[in-house]
């Protein structure tokens, strides 16, 4: 029996058949199959093949699952820029991965993504690590796995000692996830939510302190929920929501309403980009409006200093200060 035939029957067992979120696992796969080695089954030996052998793997599964939208052919040039992924991280909960200039920040698992203390110093470390290999041209897209972007802070973590301790937990994930949006705010290059799955509280938040928000059009809600659970917005929120949505009547539904916002309608609203089919499509969206933004190699410096210009009571409460950057080009 060989490796490829051994491959072959564990990508279609483990990941297709049993996955009802294959097609959000697949453009995962598609940005970095080297992230793939830590799972395989230990009967398969890494080896410098890896590579060739996965490749030859999902080349020869294609036929059998585009009809079913699972994966998408690839161009000779398009199988280059994947075999260049590099994963930079890996935790239990996320994953950061490089391709060329782009960076994919994804939350890992089907789960509802719950800003905790794990993720939220994940997060972070991650965009530090983002941030530190930047360079003219870079984009970070961010996006998760599962029917959830981010379900909002963990609150079973705040409730889980007790009564007394709430209001003390919850403000410290409310000071863990600010310097979040703030290391969004000034990172030195364009950046991309691409959301394929409801995104509340928090996650709202996570998903529009990006640049481009891009959502597929389903189910999926954009819901600001501390009406609905007895909450107020902290002050960088109402900042943050203030410079995101400028329609007042829309601002005033999502957060007087606790309205549960569609794909389609956020889009009219001014709050996302564009909507889509579905996971791949937003993905791939994402990418090529990435790609479009890369390839004008501005200076990472500037880019962050006009970001923080135009969202600048945002930034006065998060205490990002704005200077003026001269880096001419011509």
């Amino acid at each position: 029996m060989g490796k490829s035939w051994i491959m072959k029957s564990w990508v279609l067992e483990t990941l297709i058949l049993p996955n009802r979120s294959i097609k959000a696992y697949f453009s995962q796969i598609s940005l970095s199959l080297t992230s793939l080695l830590p799972q395989l089954p230990n009967h398969i030996q890494p080896s410098p093949l890896w590579n060739s052998l996965a490749f030859s793997t999902i080349d020869s599964i294609a036929p059998w699952t585009s009809g079913r939208g699972l994966i998408r052919d690839c161009d000779k040039e398009e199988t280059s820029q994947i075999r260049r992924g590099t994963t930079l991280t890996t935790t239990t909960m996320c994953t950061l991965e490089q391709r060329g200039n782009l960076f994919f920040l994804t939350l890992t698992g089907d789960n509802e993504h719950r800003l905790g203390p794990t993720l939220l110093d994940s997060i972070r470390s991650a965009l530090a690590q983002v941030k530190s290999q930047a360079t003219p041209g870079s984009a970070l897209i961010t996006t998760a796995q599962g029917k959830f972007f981010s379900n909002g802070l963990d609150l079973a973590w705040a409730q889980a000692a007790g009564s007394s301790s709430f209001r003390d937990r919850l403000s410290h994930l409310l000071d863990c996830f600010k310097p979040i949006v703030a290391d969004l705010l000034s990172l030195p290059m364009p950046t991309i939510a691409a959301v394929s799955g409801h995104a509340a509280a928090a996650g709202f938040m996570l998903a529009i302190s990006h640049d481009y928000v891009l959502m597929k059009n389903d189910r999926s809600v954009l819901y600001m929920s501390e009406l609905d659970i007895g909450l107020s917005f902290p002050d960088y929120f109402m900042a943050m929501l203030k410079s995101k949505i400028s329609d007042p009547a829309s601002r005033r539904d999502v957060m007087l309403r606790a309205k549960k916002v569609k794909a389609e309608e956020a889009v009219r609203m001014g709050i996302v980009d564009s909507a889509y089919d579905s996971a791949e499509s937003t993905m791939e969206a994402a990418v090529r409006l990435a790609e479009q933004l890369t390839g004008r190699k501005w200076d990472g410096e500037v880019y962050a200093e006009i970001r923080k210009a135009i969202h600048s009571e945002v930034c006065g409460l998060l205490g990002l200060s704005h200077r003026a950057v001269v880096a001419p080009r011509l």
